[in-house]
């Protein structure tokens, strides 16, 4: 019928028979014996080699743990946070580049269909979810998180300008605590601002209403600082009527 007998498992069948040889010498033929251990050999090598690639893994994810712990141990306060925001950039970045794939129908390693560092960062270069990334996490280069993990010192940075956006922006709270300061002392000094600014003149100026503080005081107001206190003086005035 011309149909290929399947070829028969080394040694499934345990029972050897005795041959002949033409001259009626005897023999076994063990060649089911010599497939049977080169197949286990095979399968054992295979066996090494997953093994080995595990270890390796495994190595790797030591190593980096015990980096990560270490960087970490440098700044507890800051970077702990600064790290969970990082892994959660991470994750955010990776779905852009996602969704920009899919967009733009960029196919990926054949495979795995990933992109390299380099071609996603290409992929996101001016995009609509470049945009996006960047609206959610304002203060964060889309490169820098994207290359965090390149080396000990690209991690250090990261954590570092994260830990920087996540501190509270208290510039113009000290600027208005400076004011605040500068009102009350004028208030205190007597014959000036305290109990007196009902009484003062329409084209009173601010300067001089604080012409009893320390000269030094007064050269350190700004226009800016001058404008911000009249306002605020002003607006104490209204609530006291």
């Amino acid at each position: 019928n011309g149909e290929e007998k399947p070829t028969p498992k080394p040694l499934e069948d345990p029972k050897k028979k005795i041959e002949f040889e033409a001259d009626e010498s005897a023999f076994v033929d063990l060649s089911g014996v010599s497939d049977a251990i080169k197949e286990s050999e095979n399968s054992t090598q295979e066996q090494i080699d997953e093994l080995k690639l595990l270890q390796k893994d495994q190595a790797q994810k030591s190593d980096y743990e015990r980096t990560v712990s270490n960087i970490l141990d440098t700044n507890r306060a800051e970077f702990d946070p600064a790290y969970q925001k990082l892994q959660e950039a991470v994750k955010s970045l990776n779905d852009k580049v996602i969704e920009a794939q899919t967009r733009t129908d960029t196919p990926g390693d054949p495979k795995t269909g990933e992109l390299t560092v380099d071609a996603a960062l290409d992929l996101l270069d001016g995009s609509v979810e470049e945009e996006a990334f960047r609206k959610d996490y304002p203060g964060l280069d889309p490169t820098q998180i994207a290359r965090a993990f390149n080396s000990k010192r690209d991690l250090k940075d990261t954590l570092t300008q994260i830990a920087t956006t996540l501190k509270p922006d208290t510039t113009n709270n000290a600027a208005d605590n400076a004011d605040m300061d500068l009102i009350r002392r004028a208030q205190q000094k007597p014959g000036s601002l305290g109990g007196q600014d009902n009484q003062s003149g329409a084209g009173e100026t601010l300067l001089d209403k604080i012409s009893n503080l320390p000269s030094e005081s007064i050269m350190d107001i700004s226009d800016a600082e001058a404008d911000r206190i009249e306002k605020m003086m002003r607006d104490e005035e209204l609530r006291g009527e």
